[in-house]
């Protein structure tokens, strides 16, 4: 299969190397899968889910990453600065590889000011998506996955940090993307 773009998540055959996993599913908790260290028993990552979209926890290090889009025809996606769960708070540090692709009624996305890393075709093949704010400052060559927001919608404007227009300008042009890019 194609590499992965990003640094936090594990195939499940990787997990399960050093973690056993419960399948159970919790609807009442919100809960999907659970990862667990072996000899701690502690939770070391688990799948959750907000009503808008699913999150992968990691409770060593207190990160999250989406994941992908629970409704497939959101009209926005704002992915957050933190993820609360049970009075823990997670850090929003990326997005997943083709979380909204072909979402056709998108139109507005906001990246959060933590977001360290945007996968392959996250918000590929979205024809009216029009409006995206990234607010992170993080973002890099090595970060940004292809063809982020290939097939957006021709008028499309991202704004970004006025500190990271020229950067962004450049690193986004690189990854296919043809949209204006203004800051604020």
């Amino acid at each position: 299969g194609q590499e992965k773009t990003h640094y936090f998540l594990m195939t499940d055959s990787e997990l399960a190397k050093d973690h056993e996993w419960d399948p159970d599913y919790s609807a009442d908790k919100g809960r999907m899968f659970e990862w667990y260290d072996p000899e701690t028993k502690q939770v070391v990552r688990q799948q959750d889910w907000d009503g808008e979209a699913r999150y992968l926890l990691n409770w060593q290090d207190m990160t999250a990453v989406v994941i992908n889009s629970v409704h497939e025809n959101q009209y926005a996606v704002a992915v957050p600065k933190f993820y609360r769960k049970d009075g823990n708070e997670f850090r929003v540090i990326g997005v997943e590889e083709g979380v909204c692709r072909g979402n056709e009624k998108l139109v507005y996305v906001t990246i959060g000011s933590m977001v360290e890393f945007i996968g392959a075709d996250a918000f590929r093949d979205c024809p009216k998506l029009k409006n995206i704010t990234i607010e992170t400052e993080l973002l890099t060559a090595d970060t940004i996955g292809a063809n982020v927001f290939t097939g957006i919608h021709s008028d499309a404007v991202i704004h970004c940090p006025e500190s990271k227009v020229e950067e962004y300008r450049k690193l986004l042009k690189e990854k296919g993307v043809e949209a204006e890019i203004i800051g604020y």
